[in-house]
């Protein structure tokens, strides 16, 4: 099986010169290619890393490998500050839907994609990755790596490709990024209660994630039948869940990762 190095050396030889490849983020972020670029520098001579990485979970700084890489992303976490004030970090100022016209578009000479084990008819599911990569899946211009990785499930919603759609897969051993809810604060519990004042049986609550997410679950606990559109779940969603007050409809929540 070709290794990750290789592919990357490939990719830089039919780009004709430094590529632009496609990252994964969220709590698919890549160890496997965080140790690769680590092990051998060079290899990010040039390259521009393109992404969504979220702040406070994505912790890898991909322009760090070499002073020549450069990166696109449409956030701006203290992980990657010190690379957008260098000039080597540039921050689109896109939400979600424009962030994935973005990568439907923009040009790109290679897109590693997470991915789970290949079931019995040879499909992979993009499990924890749906957010971006279907995006991907349908470009015919971009060599696509799939990224096996262990411990990536396959809920029954989530999108499934064909192994054979793509030019090269790799096995990445490395372990998915868990990050565990702090406590509610007073403030917190004070805001949501507030909320659940605003809010009816049945409605649905788009959120974003760590507190914000955290006051919008325990808002919707008060009420039945709710739904649920976010970019990321988290463990704050469990209760509501397991309480009943999120509706057991198919489709009742809505997730990228």
């Amino acid at each position: 099986m070709t290794g990750a190095a290789e592919i990357i050396r490939q990719f830089r030889q039919a780009a004709g010169g430094p590529p632009r490849l496609y990252i994964s983020g969220g709590p698919t972020e890549s160890g496997l290619l965080r140790d690769t670029f680590a092990a051998d520098p060079d290899l990010a001579e040039g390259i521009t890393f393109v992404g969504i990485w979220l702040p406070g979970i994505n912790r890898t700084d991909w322009t760090a490998f070499h002073p020549a890489s450069r990166a696109e992303s449409t956030f701006l976490g203290p992980d990657h500050r010190a690379a957008w004030e260098a000039g080597r970090l540039q921050v689109l100022p896109l939400h979600y839907s424009s962030a994935c016209e973005w990568i439907a578009r923009t040009p790109l000479d290679g897109a590693f994609l997470p991915v789970s084990a290949p079931d019995a008819q040879g499909s992979v599911s993009l499990g924890l990755a749906t957010d971006l990569a279907p995006a991907l899946v349908k470009r015919t211009d971009v060599p696509l790596v799939a990224l096996i990785r262990p411990g990536m499930p396959a809920p029954p919603s989530a999108p499934k490709v064909p192994l054979a759609r793509f030019d090269h897969v790799l096995e990445d051993p490395s372990p998915l990024i868990t990050i565990a809810d702090p406590p509610l604060t007073d403030d917190a519990a004070a805001i949501a209660a507030h909320v659940a004042t605003l809010l009816a049986d049945g409605f649905t609550v788009q959120s974003g994630i760590g507190s914000v997410q955290q006051i919008a679950m325990a808002a919707l606990s008060h009420h039945r039948h709710m739904r649920v559109h976010t970019g990321m779940l988290t463990d704050a969603v469990l209760a509501p869940l397991r309480s009943g007050a999120i509706s057991a409809s198919p489709g009742t929540v809505l997730t990228g990762t």
